[in-house]
């Protein structure tokens, strides 16, 4: 049977839909119970995931025990918000499933990760967000600290650091912890993750600290080779005499020298 759509929303000329209104990868979900919908995207400019909410069509209030309605053209979106992930995405996807609501699926980019978040919302709150901070020292060192959600208790955490495709991981067991800046310059985006126990599922991603860092070296230089590297290898040893070649064209030069026969050199 075909469907009829009765009303066509334009979410980007809509005036009650606050900025961005440009973006990418959005999925739309309305949740499982008091009748949440949230846009979830990735923002172009950044790479990061942000969310906004309403709420429609039946919403319940449990302090005045009512019900109001509210249509989709209707609804005032809120500001933008952050609930599945704060690095930076390559690709993000969101699915509504019956008595669960939203669960996401993403690949982090730059890294050969990929996630899965059952459900983006829970209500145990079990795998609440640590929350990160940072100082930069004047011996180059940076020291973190990470404040724990009210409810979970972590026993590790993961500190990741990303310039693009560079990253360095820290596993740490303190709250405030001191690291080496990487080797490398360049601009990270900071993140961490917590872990309640070994083998047990880790938290959601931290707020990301973005930190100008001064290393050792300028650029990042690769640890192999690349296929065309190789190639380029091949082709100079092609045109590149051995040492032997090199001593034995030295010793008949020297030779003719010695002859007094100089006239082809």
């Amino acid at each position: 049977m075909a469907l009829t759509f009765d009303k066509t929303i334009n979410l980007t000329a809509y005036d009650k839909n606050p900025s961005p209104k440009f973006v990418r990868q959005l999925s739309i979900t309305h949740e499982a119970t008091d009748g949440e919908l949230v846009q979830y995207y990735v923002l172009p400019s950044s790479m990061t995931e942000e969310d906004k909410n309403t709420h429609a069509i039946g919403i319940y209030d449990e302090e005045n025990k009512s019900w109001s309605y509210t249509d989709y053209d209707e609804v005032q979106w809120n500001t933008p918000g952050q609930r599945i992930a704060g690095n930076r995405l390559e690709r993000l996807g969101v699915k509504t499933f019956p008595d669960v609501g939203a669960i996401a699926f993403y690949k982090i980019a730059f890294r050969d990760i990929s996630r899965i978040v059952a459900p983006v919302n829970p209500k145990n709150e079990k795998t609440d967000a640590p929350k990160l901070s940072a100082v930069q020292n004047s011996d180059g060192t940076i020291t973190f600290t990470i404040t724990p959600p009210e409810k979970t208790e972590y026993r590790c955490y993961r500190l990741v650091m990303m310039d693009g495709a560079f990253s360095v991981d820290h596993i740490s067991y303190d709250l405030t912890f001191a690291v080496d800046p990487p080797i490398v310059s360049g601009t990270y985006d900071c993140f961490c993750i917590g872990f309640p126990d070994e083998g047990q599922y880790c938290s959601k991603d931290s707020n990301v600290i973005r930190l100008s860092i001064t290393g050792k070296e300028s650029t990042y230089e690769e640890p192999y080779y690349s296929k065309d590297d190789l190639e380029a290898l091949k082709i100079r040893l092609a045109d590149t005499y051995s040492k032997k070649e090199i001593d034995d064209a030295l010793a008949a030069l020297n030779a003719k020298l010695e002859d007094g026969d100089i006239g082809e050199y």
